[in-house]
């Protein structure tokens, strides 16, 4: 799982019993899709994917069963983050 979603489990787990289980599921689901997305823009544009290709299509649909079911889908060879201010 990567770091960041495993951040937001985290945090699920800390409200959990604050909250009742759809509200928490709810925010954990909006969380981990903001996060699925930042994380498919950059697997595009790092590996110059046209999603509107099958093949583009193919490898999008298994780095996003690896971010949400498996160890964390592998960055491309030679990712840099990009640095925050």
């Amino acid at each position: 799982m990567p770091n960041e979603l495993l951040h937001v489990v985290r945090r699920l787990l800390d409200v959990f019993d604050e909250q009742d289980f759809a509200a928490s599921a709810e925010m954990f689901s909006a969380e981990a899709w903001k996060l699925w997305e930042e994380r498919m823009k950059m697997i595009l544009n790092e590996y110059r994917l046209m999603p509107w290709q099958k093949e583009a299509q193919q490898i999008v649909t298994t780095q996003m069963e690896e971010f949400f079911f498996g160890e964390g889908a592998a960055l491309p060879p030679g990712f840099v983050p990009q640095q925050t201010k």
